[in-house]
């Protein structure tokens, strides 16, 4: 059924979203909720029920490189640990991380690669956006 907020339809509600939320009841990570991404966010929510509802959320995925002595672009590339839930032991970007409410997307991307990867001050100088990608995950 649509979830509607402010007479703007901001997502969808799963039949069985109210009874597994239940569970959830400490608040850890809020996402802010928007019809676009230049908009006024409508609602702040947990991030883990943002997907219960089918709001748009938003990230930074973190994709890192160099270049080697003969002039070679080599990339930096992570591997996921073998005993994480979801895609055990694959590779993946240097870091990513959702854009908590209150972080803009660079400051959220330094957050992520000094958390996530020990990525210094040094090399995130450097550190800029190149592009936007849209990714719907059912």
């Amino acid at each position: 059924m649509p979830f509607v907020i402010d007479n703007t339809q901001v997502g969808w509600i799963r039949p069985d979203a109210s009874q597994h939320l239940l569970k959830y009841k400490d608040v850890f990570e809020i996402y802010e909720i928007r019809t676009s991404f230049d908009k006024v966010p409508v609602l702040g929510v947990e991030r883990a029920a943002s997907g219960y509802f089918g709001f748009v959320t938003y990230g930074t995925h973190i994709n890192g490189y160099t270049f080697g002595e003969n002039g070679d672009m080599l990339m930096w590339i992570s591997r996921r640990s073998k005993t994480k839930s979801t895609y055990p032991d694959m590779l993946d970007n240097i870091c990513a991380g959702g854009l908590s409410s209150g972080l803009g997307v660079l400051e959220c991307a330094r957050k992520e690669c000094q958390e996530e990867a020990s990525i210094s001050d040094e090399y995130l100088k450097n550190l800029k956006p190149a592009n936007c990608i849209r990714l719907n995950i059912i």
